[in-house]
């Protein structure tokens, strides 16, 4: 089992745990709150390990229960349906019509079509559930790599000391692998799916490597719209939902002069990026911690330094 906490600040209440059959997150109600639950959780774990310990003459367990978490063998975190707008496999914008689905394998929000397969995962006993097409195909070479040692794994989840009685099961296993009946073939309409700029997709919403992102309302004529926002390298990216693979926007922001303003509508905290020539970019931030941190990485990113 194994604590996780999230990439952005902006949820700084939450926190993911991990375990082989199943994960999920959590949300604390401060992050005060969130450190006891976390700290009870850890001393937890390494009493139980120690435990654990205590049996198996001190055999090779690590830090924790989980060595490494690979597709198939965990039960993977799913993204929350709030967190995003689009199939995280092939952009598509989801509708009431158009549906999420979750891939069992890797967590992700994906289309209909996108994830119209079948996989046996190892977590679930190798019994069948859906997956995208990216797991999917992960999934099976991985089944039929002889350097996967699946003879043993099998044969350790089912708890079965014949070993031709294990072959079988692997052929059973190995022919539950389906690509169902649209699988690879039916591609989401245009109507959800259109062209998309590479400069768009270089970057994803919840990129760990960028120089800060979160929530904002951008203020557009007299109203106010929340979206996602991810500087990095100098650029800010707009999202519609913190989990979203397509950017609605780039806007490369050095040369930008950076100016806070005075409380407006209901947004204590507002500031705006202004350049020659172009209407300024107004921003209001939900507390004054976020306030603070967009404006000390706008001030970097708008610097040439």
């Amino acid at each position: 089992m194994k604590v996780c906490l999230p990439q952005t600040e902006d949820y700084n209440n939450e926190f993911s745990v991990i375990a082989i059959s199943r994960s999920f997150t959590l949300r604390a109600r401060s992050a005060n709150e969130r450190l006891e639950w976390i700290d009870a959780i850890q001393t937890a774990i390494k009493e139980n390990e120690q435990h654990l310990l205590s049996f198996l003459n001190r055999r090779s367990l690590t830090q924790s229960s989980i060595p490494e978490l690979n597709l198939g063998k965990v039960a993977p975190l799913w993204i929350p349906d709030s967190r995003v707008s689009m199939c995280q496999r092939c952009t598509s914008v989801f509708t009431v019509t158009f549906r999420r689905h979750h891939c069992r394998a890797c967590g992700k929000v994906v289309c209909g079509p996108c994830s119209d397969y079948l996989a046996p995962l190892e977590y679930k006993k190798f019994r069948n559930f859906r997956v995208c097409e990216e797991c999917f195909h992960y999934l099976v070479q991985e089944f039929d790599d002889e350097d996967s040692n699946m003879f043993e794994r099998i044969k350790a989840v089912a708890n079965v000391e014949d070993n031709h009685q294990v072959t079988n099961m692997m052929d059973i296993i190995r022919s539950n692998f389906k690509e169902m009946g649209t699988a690879g073939r039916r591609k989401p309409s245009k109507k959800y799916r259109k062209y998309v700029p590479q400069r768009l997709i270089e970057v994803t919403a919840n990129d760990s490597g960028s120089q800060h992102s979160g929530w904002l309302h951008k203020k557009s004529g007299r109203n106010w719209k929340r979206y996602w926002f991810v500087l990095k390298d100098q650029v800010m990216y707009k999202y519609k939902a913190s989990e979203d693979i397509k950017a609605l926007l780039s806007i490369p922001v050095l040369g930008y002069e950076l100016e806070a303003l005075n409380e407006q509508d209901n947004f204590k905290y507002v500031f705006q990026l202004k350049h020659q020539g172009q209407d300024p970019l107004v921003f209001g931030a939900d507390n004054e911690q976020s306030y603070e941190r967009w404006m000390k990485a706008m001030r970097e990113a708008t610097t040439l330094s």
